[in-house]
């Protein structure tokens, strides 16, 4: 269980309501938000709460391996296998993030995320373990009206601040 910055062991074996819990062992079969419940007591939840959906990609990002001139002088990693495997390897701790092969050009690996500031993270902590990319400029992902089936949507986002009435 998390508290505060450190991992400690239960100590019950019981998890309660906003404890935060590690798993590990199991990559593949339990995915963040899920319910996990027991116990033969009368406090024990038999049915899962629902998983709220994650919010959707909103910019994308095309990776591929340099091609410049100076190609090979700053990273070890340079290959188009080994940054779309590392790409691929992020989404397993990294659950907002999509990646699939580029439509355009099968060496690039298009990164799908929730705005620039995650995927300056990403670029640089792939910068510091030694990679070497070409990345393309952020662009923004639409996605068709459903109601109409032509208007194109862009994402946007609603902020409401409160403040005190002498700064309104």
């Amino acid at each position: 269980v998390n508290r505060g910055i450190s991992r400690v062991p239960l100590e019950s074996q019981i998890a309660y309501a906003g404890d935060i819990v590690t798993l590990t062992g199991v990559p593949d079969s339990i995915r963040v938000g899920d319910t996990l419940t027991g116990g033969t007591d009368d406090t024990a939840i038999f049915r899962p709460l629902a998983t709220p959906p994650l919010a959707p990609p909103t910019l994308c990002m095309e990776f591929g391996a340099n091609d410049s001139p100076l190609a090979g002088t700053e990273g070890t990693e340079v290959t188009p296998t080994k940054i779309r495997s590392r790409l691929t390897a992020e989404t397993d701790n990294n659950v907002t993030l999509n990646v699939e092969t580029s439509k355009s050009d099968s060496d690039k690996t298009t990164v799908y995320a929730r705005g620039e500031l995650q995927l300056g993270i990403l670029i640089e902590q792939m910068r510091r373990e030694g990679f070497e990319m070409v990345i393309s400029p952020p662009k923004i992902v639409t996605k068709i009206d459903e109601s109409d089936g032509k208007t194109e949507l862009e994402p946007f986002e609603e902020v409401t601040v409160d403040v005190d009435s002498e700064y309104a």
